[in-house]
This record gives C-alpha cells, structure tokens and sequence, in this order.
C-alpha cells in the first residue's frame, strides 16, 4: 500500500455508512458488524405476498404491473416508524449523503438479483436494458445538491456495465405542495410532474429500468414511466433499496 493512501486512511479513516463507527483500516465492506447483522435481518425477511426473501421477490405493484413493468428488485421492506433501524437509517442516509462508497455497496448488493433478472427477461423479449431513475424534485435537489436515485442508477449501471440515461426529468409541484395531497392525491398529481427527455435512447427497443430509493405507492414509477412510453418505450422494470409494507 502506497505512503499517500495509507496517509489517507490515517487521517480519513472509512465509517459505516450507516452510524458513522470508523471500520478497520483494510476493511472491504462499507457496513460495521453491527449494522451488517441489522441489514442481513431486514433483508431475510420474507414478502407477505410472495414468501420469499426481500431480495429475492421480484413481486410488481398491480398499478405498476398494468402499465408494464416486468419485475422489481429490492433489498428490504421499509417502515417509517422503525426510524432507529439500521435499514431505516440507510434508507434517511442516502436521502443526505452522497458518498460513492454508499452507493456503490448498494449496487453490489442489488446487483445479483437485477442482473439475473436482466439475462432472463430481456433476452426474451430480445430487448436491450437501459437504466433509469424517478427524478428528485427539484425542491430537494435545491436543498441536497443531488438526486440520490441518480447515484445509485450510476452506480448499478456502471457495475453491470449497462447504459445509463436520464429519460425523465421533473416539471413542477414543489415539496411543500406535495405534502399537502393526500396519497390518491400525489398518485394523481404525478400526471402533471413529469415529462420526456427527447433523445436520450429510450425507445421501443429497451426495457426501461427505473431506480429510486424506495418505492411506497409506485406513483413516482408510474408516471416516470408514463412519461417515458411517450419516448416508445413499452417494458420497464423498477429497483429500489426498500419498499413500503
């Protein structure tokens, strides 16, 4: 190991991502024991609908399955009210941070499960993957600096080594106006919120691959991919770090 990154690990130390401890100095993992125990509980938690373990269901919301989506890959459930759980603290972390080492463990532990997903759907319908991701809005960006769903479509695309695009972008309706909807009401208004990115290469012969943090009610989703069949595209599939139950 060279003098400048052992200097570095000296100074800079890495932490958890997720409660901030300093790991040991090779560590290979962005996660402390800890906090990695917490994370394997969430994710070995079984679906209510499917049976299966959270990273292995690949169950759709009905909304998002009528409108095309194929699968959707996901680490763990998510409840609001756990906010101390290590899965609910990743989930606040990515919502503020924006640290490569965060995103790029998240894309090593979804990237199993989507890119066997990948192999068997798109090749059946002989279609070419293309990543995405449900725009933050622009309140948010505003405020953080950065969209956390971009990161982590980047990051996915550049592990599995699949394009990258952004085929969406936002229109209006800032946070505040949102948080006065109710959840049919937000459903509805994300027919306003969204629009097409013209040539970005999200077309007829993708399978348009839609990431985001956590997916609650499929709206963002929805009407991201509302907007994007308005491009050509016909098949999507959604990613996402947890998902409401």
């Amino acid at each position: 190991m060279g003098v400048i990154s052992s200097l570095k690990g000296l100074f800079y130390p890495p932490k958890c991502v997720i409660c901030g401890n300093i790991l040991p100095f090779d560590t290979k993992t962005s996660f402390c024991p800890d906090c990695a125990a917490e994370l394997s509980k969430a994710i070995g938690r079984k679906c209510p609908d499917c049976g299966l373990y959270s990273n292995a269901c690949k169950c759709v919301l009905p909304v998002l399955r009528a409108e095309g989506f194929l699968f959707h890959v996901k680490l763990f459930g998510y409840n609001a009210n756990h906010r101390s759980s290590p899965a609910n603290r990743l989930v606040y972390r990515m919502k503020s941070s924006q640290k490569s080492a965060l995103y790029s463990s998240l894309a090593d532990m979804l990237a199993p499960s989507l890119s066997a997903e990948i192999a068997a759907q798109c090749a059946a319908l002989s279609l070419a993957p293309l990543i995405t991701f449900v725009p933050r809005s622009r309140d948010s960006v505003s405020k953080y600096g950065f969209d956390q769903a971009e990161l982590l479509a980047k990051a996915l695309a550049k592990k599995l080594s699949i394009p990258f695009a952004a085929a969406v972008k936002r229109k209006h309706l800032s946070d505040a106006q949102m948080k006065l909807l109710t959840a049919s009401g937000r459903f509805s208004a994300g027919a306003d919120a969204f629009e097409p990115i013209r040539g970005c290469g999200a077309g007829c012969g993708v399978v348009l691959i839609i990431v985001d943090d956590v997916l609650t009610s499929g709206a963002s989703a929805y009407w991201t991919a509302k907007a994007a069949s308005l491009l050509g595209v016909r098949h999507f599939a959604a990613v996402s770090v947890a998902q409401t139950y």
